[in-house]
């Protein structure tokens, strides 16, 4: 029964009694009272926490790299430095394109030259069976590759920059090990586009900013709702990533970490099954 709930019969049907229980993070709260207070205070602590590891730094400009290996010369660099000053915005290897200096593969195989990752010009027609939310795949520009079930390792593309603080947070909440790789735009779209067809219903994404006290009672709701096992959180870019595990199934919520704007007083509640 859900939450570990005390059942009676009665009449020929069963109803619950007691306050049963719930997993946050590996620990036992009784359910609701207690379960809500531990997630309010982690919803406090995840809403203001910092990136949790700040981006490694390339081994080198890529600007360089690209004139060491040919792809550039002397002339075309600094024009494409010219260029995106002018600009005030856009990555170096955007701007490489925009000028019709160098291709993509140019520009992807230079930049895993500095990631020191693989590159992958066309991604598998069916992708990894992947629990990350599409909301932060769109986010962090990435797709699922592969997974390996016996090493749980989870291989994810991306293009232009990895984004590691995206990669420790799917570590953290799927107890996995995550490989990196780049691909193209055009091959990162088509997979994304696939998996937006495909999206799970179970996945929810809570725009604009909510006080750790409502997303408290939208993930009490979902995870009385779904009879949550264990429920985990993450601080992921933008989003507090939430995830809510059964036994056969799982949901995921995206909260906004936006604390600025004003508090949204309407509140979301899981649909009626």
């Amino acid at each position: 029964m859900t939450l570990n709930a005390v059942v009676h019969a009665r009449h020929g049907e069963e109803f619950v009694t007691g306050p049963g229980s719930a997993q946050l993070h590996g620990l036992r709260y009784c359910f609701p009272k207690c379960f809500e207070r531990a997630l309010r205070r982690r919803f406090n602590t995840e809403r203001t926490t910092a990136d949790p590891r700040p981006r490694p730094s390339h081994r080198g400009p890529l600007g360089l790299l690209m004139l060491s290996r040919g792809d550039l010369t002397d002339v075309q660099l600094r024009q494409v430095l010219e260029a995106q000053q002018r600009g005030g915005s856009g990555r170096f290897g955007e701007w490489i394109q925009k000028l019709g200096y160098a291709r993509e593969q140019q520009v992807v195989a230079a930049l895993a030259a500095q990631w020191s990752c693989p590159v992958l010009k066309a991604l598998p027609l069916c992708v990894a069976e992947c629990a990350v939310p599409l909301g932060l795949l769109q986010r962090f520009h990435m797709a699922p590759v592969h997974f390996v079930r016996t090493t749980r390792v989870l291989h994810l593309a991306f293009i232009g920059d990895i984004e590691y603080r995206a990669l420790l947070a799917i570590e953290q909440m799927l107890n996995c090990k995550t490989e990196a790789c780049l691909t193209t735009s055009a091959a990162l779209e088509v997979v994304l586009a696939r998996l937006d067809q495909e999206a799970k219903r179970s996945d929810k994404v809570f725009d604009g900013p909510r006080l750790p006290e409502e997303m408290t009672r939208i993930t009490s709701s979902y995870a009385l709702k779904l009879g949550a096992e264990e429920v985990r959180m993450v601080a992921c870019g933008e989003y507090i990533w939430v995830r809510i595990e059964n036994r056969r199934d799982a949901a995921n919520l995206l909260f906004s970490r936006n604390t600025t704007a004003p508090y949204r007083e309407e509140l979301a509640e899981p649909a009626a099954s």
